[in-house]
C-alpha cells in the first residue's frame, strides 16, 4: 500500500506538471468512456433486453418495397388490404406522428404524440394504467375530442393524480377529454407522450389513394404464424394490389 500511495502522488505530480497532456489525457478518457455508455445502452434497450410487452415476438412492424426501397409508410387503403387480406395477424395498427401545444397547465409546452387506429393498445398487449384505450365509437362523426396521456405527461403536467381521467386538456387551444393513462414502457412512436383516435374518411380509403403513404403500421402475429409466413402471405397479398392498380 505504501508502494501503490507512492506511486499515485508521483503519478498526481507528473499531471500537474503538465497540465496540457492532462487536458488531453482526460478528454480522451471522457469521450472513449461516454462513447461505450451510449453504445451499450443502445445495444441494451434495442438488442438485448425484450420489449416490454405482452409476447414481443409477436409484435412486427410493417414495411414494403418501392422502387427498390424498403418503406415504413403506407397509404391507409394498402394498410387495410395488407392486414386485413393477409389473414396473419391478430391486431394491427396505423401511426401517424403528431404534435401539438398544451396551454391552461403552467406554461405552454409543445409536446409530441400520435393519432392512432383503436387497436394499438390491443396490439402492444398493455391496459392503461387508469381509464381505457380507444373503442371503435372514438372519433366517428367527429366523436374525437378525446386523449390517452403517457406516463411522463400524465406526471409532469397532473402530478400523478389517479383522478385525471374524465378531466380536460388543451391541446392547440381545443379542449380534449382525458380517457385513459398508459404505462410507462408505452412511448410509441419515438418518445410520444400522448395519443388521438386515427380515424380513415372515405376519401382515405379509396383506390384513388393508394399512392399517399403517410401511416406507419404495427401488428400482432397469430398465435401459431411465424415471421416466413407472414412474409409469404403479404407477398401474396402485395403481388396482387400490384396487379389490380399498378
Amino acid at each position: 500500500m505504501a508502494s501503490l500511495t507512492q506511486d499515485v502522488r508521483y503519478a498526481l505530480r507528473m499531471l500537474y506538471r503538465q497540465p496540457a497532456f492532462t487536458a488531453v489525457a482526460v478528454l480522451t478518457l471522457a469521450l472513449g468512456i461516454g462513447a461505450t455508455t451510449a453504445v451499450f445502452t443502445v445495444v441494451n434497450g434495442v438488442l438485448l433486453r425484450p420489449l416490454p410487452y405482452r409476447d414481443p415476438d409477436a409484435i412486427v412492424q410493417l414495411t414494403h418495397s418501392r422502387n427498390g426501397r424498403a418503406s415504413l409508410s403506407y397509404s391507409p387503403v394498402n394498410y387495410r388490404d395488407v392486414t386485413t387480406q393477409s389473414g396473419v395477424f391478430s391486431e394491427s395498427a396505423a401511426i401517424s406522428p403528431a404534435s401539438a401545444s398544451v396551454t391552461g397547465s403552467g406554461d405552454p409546452q409543445h409536446i409530441d404524440g400520435a393519432y392512432v387506429t383503436t387497436r394499438f393498445f390491443d396490439v402492444l398487449g398493455v391496459t392503461p394504467r387508469y381509464g381505457r384505450g380507444f373503442v371503435d365509437a372514438d372519433g366517428v362523426d367527429g366523436r374525437d375530442a378525446v386523449v390517452v396521456l403517457g406516463d411522463a405527461l400524465w406526471r409532469r403536467l397532473f402530478g400523478a393524480r389517479p383522478d385525471v381521467v374524465g378531466s380536460t386538456m388543451r391541446l392547440d387551444g381545443h379542449p380534449f377529454t382525458i380517457i385513459g393513462v398508459a404505462p410507462p414502457e408505452v412511448t410509441i412512436p419515438g418518445g410520444a407522450e400522448y395519443w388521438r383516435p386515427l380515424v380513415f374518411t372515405p376519401d382515405n380509403l379509396s383506390d384513388r389513394q393508394r399512392g399517399a403513404q403517410w401511416v406507419g403500421s404495427i401488428a400482432r402475429l397469430r398465435p401459431g404464424v411465424d415471421l416466413e409466413q407472414a412474409q409469404s402471405a403479404m407477398a401474396t397479398v402485395a403481388e396482387r394490389l400490384a396487379r389490380d392498380y399498378p
